[in-house]
């Protein structure tokens, strides 16, 4: 009988797979700083809320090109490089790392729940990947073109999805403004029919921007008058439960395919500096290219004002975000891997690196930090910044914590939770070795 899989010795961590998990963990918070310091639909349209003008307007071009989507994308293809080695290293021994992985998994997902519930964390991704990778990551053993045609399929998936969605809003869109054109022009509607337009106006989903900036600063009033703990559970208690679905089908699909995609870029050694110079160029040349187009449809939207009924441009974007956001993503790791190759382990790759070895520390400290600075119940900064503010705030977040993790590292070997997560996941393990 195999023994079980034991913990990985950290001598034998790879510094590649630790910088990209780093700029991954700390990139994150370069779009979650909106959501923790304004009005979640911020994030997307700047017009919203934050300022879309002058400096906010670069902010959030570079946001959007670079970072939305991206970092996210990023760390999911770290995370299966992670499941790979620890299939490999199994095979390596001839140990069983099934149930290792389920409670690897299983464990990531009670982080992922308490993150949301406790520390009110609305756009959580420790819940999703720990679902997810325990749903698909039997399939991480196939073949590598399988896994290639299984991820494309599902990014084929998603992409149909979000635009079918756009085509759903759309429709909707047409009918609720033809209703309030004849509302308008003093027509009588039925009651069903003005029960059906006022609930469409006062929701979420109701385009325009006047209904968006009035539900925003309806937002921002709630978020600063809950004062305690319980209250802002309250106010964010719907983003909350969204958090806890974990988006299926879009970012359930979406994150099981970039999930399958980092196996196989592990296995390659794309991930792990072993291709040649050559192709970390092209690709990081395919990636600039990706973050250009990227932007060119943000000029475009930029040019209406960033208004949301212009459905062609919805349509272009749905169509295009998830193979432009993975692109890119696989930019900045030809990026981060030539840099490492031309420069060497400069200062910052070792920050980068400290950061990703206590990369869930760190995203977890990121959230006590911000809720502390814009929640009611901390220092109540909650929609009082411009976007620049916003992204100075981050930055000094992401220098400190990257600091503070080099400085952890050097007297000890993990961080704290990172030591709770091994337990959790390995103490199992230990008890079957010494009762088997």
């Amino acid at each position: 009988m195999p023994e079980t899989l034991t913990a990985t010795p950290t001598k034998e961590r790879l510094i590649e797979l630790d910088v990209l998990r780093g700029l991954a963990v700390l990139g994150i918070l370069t779009i979650n700083i909106i959501g923790f310091a304004a009005p979640l639909g911020a994030i997307y349209n700047p017009a919203v809320f934050g300022g879309h003008e002058g400096l906010d307007r670069w902010v959030f071009y570079v946001q959007d090109a670079l970072f939305d989507g991206r970092m996210r994308g990023l760390l999911c293809i770290t995370f299966g490089a992670g499941l790979a080695m620890m299939i490999e290293r199994a095979e390596r021994l001839s140990q069983d790392c099934t149930w290792t992985l389920h409670r690897r998994y299983f464990w990531l997902a009670v982080f992922g729940a308490i993150h949301v519930v406790l520390l009110q964390m609305p756009g959580d991704i420790l819940f999703d990947y720990g679902i997810v990778a325990l749903l698909v990551w039997g399939f991480a053993r196939a073949s590598s073109f399988r896994l290639v045609c299984a991820a494309i399929s599902l990014l084929v998936l998603v992409s149909l999805y979000d635009v079918g969605e756009t085509y759903s809003d759309q429709v909707e869109y047409e009918g609720m403004t033809a209703l309030q054109a004849l509302q308008d022009q003093g027509n009588m509607l039925d009651a069903e029919q003005l029960e059906t337009l006022d609930k469409w106006l006062n929701s979420a989903s109701a385009p325009g921007l006047g209904i968006e900036r009035q539900q925003a600063n309806e937002f921002i009033n709630e978020v600063q008058s809950a004062d305690t703990w319980l209250t802002t559970s309250k106010v964010f208690s719907d983003q909350m439960i969204e958090a806890l679905s974990f988006g299926f089908p879009y970012y359930g699909l979406s994150i099981a395919a970039t999930f399958l995609l980092g196996v196989v870029l592990y296995r390659v050694g794309f991930l792990t500096g072993q291709c040649s110079t050559r192709t970390y160029v092209l690709v990081l040349a395919t990636g600039g290219l990706a973050a250009l187009g990227s932007h060119l449809q943000t000029r475009l939207w930029a040019q209406t004002g960033f208004s949301d009924t212009v459905f062609v441009l919805d349509y272009i974007f749905s169509a295009t975000y998830e193979p432009l956001r993975f692109i890119v993503a696989l930019g900045w790791v030809s990026l981060l891997i030539l840099s490492l190759r031309w420069l060497g382990h400069t200062i910052i790759h070792r920050l980068l690196a400290s950061s990703g070895k206590m990369a869930l520390t760190v995203y977890i400290s990121q959230t006590l930090i911000a809720t502390t600075l814009f929640f009611g119940w901390g220092f109540a900064l909650f929609g009082q910044l411009s976007r620049a503010e916003m992204i100075g705030i981050a930055l000094v977040i992401q220098i400190a914590l990257a600091c503070l993790a080099h400085l952890w590292l050097k007297q000890f070997k993990r961080g704290p939770l990172e030591v709770l997560w091994r337990r959790l996941q390995y103490s199992a393990s230990s008890r079957e070795l010494q009762t088997g």
